[in-house]
């Protein structure tokens, strides 16, 4: 029996749920990545006697003549997250576990986490609807054709991250898709809004001062993050007027810091869905701020995968933007979510502090 914690195992109301067999392994992939892994190998961190569930991660399934390489940087990832135990699952594009970059891969992997004293528990294979075990010979078990995928048969932790709200993409490109910029007449409308909100804020700056029009721009956020918080019907999409001006807000680091004060819980889970909603309505030279903030709401509510690709376009769109070389290089260096949970709470006080003085 294989047992792991839900995916964000720093919070400490998650029950503990088990994964018992390869099928539900396999099955709780995808809620555990985001999406349904292609050409891909997945591994997952174990940590101390309970065999914790610790770091997620996916890579492209590596050629051969990069598989030492591949095995060597997932080892030190691996460790650097106090991992004692691992799982593999490895998603070969054809030929199922007799893939040769899936053959290799396994080889160095196995070979590189051992010189670390990590154990790999479980090895699998998805290929065409089927699983294989690449460390079980047993046909009774394991058959050499494979075990059909069956997708009526749900495991304990999908069901719960499924009830939880989040979505599984059939695609990482698909997955990908949701942070593009909307383009055509939309895009037009937005660039004229945010130009609007940039005029209209830097007025307002001039005749009542910084500390007024960032009040008001976290109250528009709270009575937004609210709308969210209402389980019974979604609420009305943001007019591009109204997206523009939060977007601009963001420019304020004293209203971002804020906001992201409120990443954690069910508050956080709301502005989660409104940063989600005004990432793509961020037009070129407004990108950055929204799109850091959307990162590291993700990444502390562990969603891993989305956190990666927001920071990636906020650090294309602004290089030097300082939150997103943070919270690039903690995904970079795999820093548990409760390491920035620790941070935002310390960061409340401070500003907490601040507005009582």
């Amino acid at each position: 029996m294989l047992a792991a914690m839900p995916i964000d195992p720093a919070t400490e109301a998650a029950p503990v749920l088990k994964l018992r067999t390869p099928a539900d392994i396999v099955d709780a992939v995808p809620h555990l990545v985001g999406f349904q892994p292609d050409n891909s190998v997945v591994c997952m961190s174990l940590r101390g006697a309970r065999r914790r569930l610790g770091l997620v991660s996916r890579v492209d399934l590596p050629p051969v003549r990069f598989a030492r390489q591949f095995a060597a940087h997932a080892a030190r990832y691996l460790q650097h997250d106090g991992a004692e135990r691992v799982i593999a699952v490895f998603y070969p594009p054809d030929d199922g576990p007799s893939n040769g970059r899936v053959v290799a891969a396994v080889d160095a992997l196995g070979k590189a986490l051992a010189k670390r004293r990590i154990r790999v528990v479980e090895a699998l294979c998805v290929y065409d609807g089927k699983w294989w075990s690449l460390l079980c010979d047993d046909d009774e078990c394991c058959p050499p054709e494979g075990t059909p995928v069956d997708p009526a048969v749900t495991s304990l932790l999908a069901a719960e991250m499924a009830v939880s709200g989040r979505v599984v993409f059939k695609s990482r490109a698909e997955l990908e898709r949701t942070l593009r910029p909307i383009r055509g007449p939309g895009a037009r409308e937005m660039r004229d809004a945010l130009s609007r909100a940039k005029s209209r804020v830097e007025s307002a700056l001039a005749a009542a001062g910084r500390h007024d029009i960032a009040a008001e721009s976290i109250d528009l956020y709270d009575a937004a993050v609210r709308a969210r918080q209402t389980v019974d019907e979604a609420p009305t999409a943001l007019a591009p007027d109204d997206a523009a001006r939060l977007i601009i807000a963001l420019d304020d680091v004293s209203v971002r810091d804020e906001i992201l004060t409120w990443a954690d819980g069910e508050r956080g889970k709301a502005l989660l869905r409104l940063l989600g909603e005004l990432a793509p309505r961020a037009m070129k030279g407004f990108e950055a701020p929204v799109l850091t903030a959307y990162a590291l709401a993700c990444y502390v509510q562990g969603n891993g995968a989305l956190a990666g690709m927001a920071v990636d376009r906020a650090r294309r769109a602004d290089p030097g933007y300082n939150l997103a070389k943070l919270v690039d290089e903690a995904l970079l260096r795999c820093v548990n979510p409760e390491v920035l949970r620790a941070w935002l709470r310390d960061l409340r006080v401070v500003l907490g502090d601040a507005t009582s003085g």
